[in-house]
């Protein structure tokens, strides 16, 4: 269905008229991402890289080559230039003389439930041209994720201008979809996942697995669920205040040390001995954990919780 604004608004059409090319004259997008290698037990990174103009949409495909592990983690650094941003205000263009513009960057995900803008830089009729980079971290990404680069009335005006303006704070003037990431991964190296429960636990797992043999180590057959509705879960959620990295180590440590115990519970001494049908399988990811990260299996609980938590103290540089 087609939208119709009330307002002026920045479109190709009034390019082409006014012969204006003022936001995003370039984009350019570098992502990385960490893929570990369990095979050569080393991490790759994975770097991609782009230049595109206003009227392009770029999608990257982001692939495990090993389809093993992929991290919660994607940094990505947009760098937007943007020119003649005079050509913006006064009575010809859009926006009152005297007002001020907003540049930001919205992305959402329906699946990793994620919805956020991020504000890049101001902009004003005394600027003349904007070289930014700005650098934006993800986490807990499941699917797909779009990105619109979005112009908004940050400051209103009143000289300069028309009733045709937009010129309430936070009305958008501009909206451009300009890349999608799309990311391609079997499983994780522990996979988590949320759920919603009030008055409910922090955390606690879900195992479906039949075959330690043949069964991937992917969150379709084993995973752990951290509640966002606990009020401590402010605490380990990444970009917030309050968040506390030494918690966030306990917490997984202790996740991660009850689902080994369950599976080491259940299929008693075969993990040392038998050899698994299946690269990927849940029993060949504990012997990697046994053998490459010095997770103790043979002498009891504490002893596997406090290894557990050693590597997760490494991770988190405390």
């Amino acid at each position: 269905m087609k939208t119709f604004n009330f307002y002026e608004t920045i479109n190709d059409e009034k390019y082409l008229i006014n012969g204006i090319s003022c936001v995003a004259d370039t984009l350019k997008i570098e992502i990385n991402k960490e893929f570990y290698d369990f095979i050569n037990d080393k991490k790759i990174i994975i770097n991609e890289n782009s230049v595109l103009g206003i009227d392009d949409n770029i999608t990257f495909t982001l692939d495990d080559p090993n389809g093993i592990w992929e991290s919660n983690k994607v940094t990505l650094n947009l760098n937007i230039k943007i020119n003649s941003i005079r050509n913006l205000f006064g009575e010809t263009c859009y926006v009152y003389k005297d007002a001020i513009l907003g540049i930001g960057v919205e992305y959402k995900s329906k699946m990793s439930r994620i919805r956020e803008a991020v504000k890049i830089a101001s902009l004003t009729n005394k600027d003349i041209n904007l070289d930014v980079t700005k650098t934006i971290e993800l986490y807990n990404l499941k699917s797909d994720i779009e990105f619109k680069l979005i112009v908004y009335i940050e400051g209103k005006g009143s000289i300069g201008g028309s009733k045709s303006f937009a010129n309430e704070i936070g009305l958008i003037i501009a909206n451009f979809n300009f890349l999608k990431l799309k990311f391609e991964g079997e499983s994780s190296l522990f996979p988590i996942s949320h759920f919603i429960e009030q008055n409910g636990p922090l955390w606690k797992l879900e195992c479906k697995y039949t075959d330690i043999y043949e069964d991937q180590f992917s969150d379709e057959n084993v995973r752990i669920l951290i509640n966002k509705a606990n009020k401590s879960y402010q605490f380990i959620q990444q970009g917030n205040s309050n968040y506390n990295p030494s918690f966030l180590s306990e917490v997984l440590s202790s996740a991660v040390a009850t689902l080994i115990a369950n599976i080491l519970r259940d299929e008693n001494d075969k993990i040392y001995f038998e050899k698994a049908n299946s690269e990927n399988s849940i029993l060949s990811l504990l012997r990697y954990f046994q053998e490459k990260l010095g997770f103790d299996y043979r002498n009891g609980y504490i002893k596997l919780f406090i290894s557990v938590k050693k590597y997760f103290d490494k991770e988190f540089k405390l």
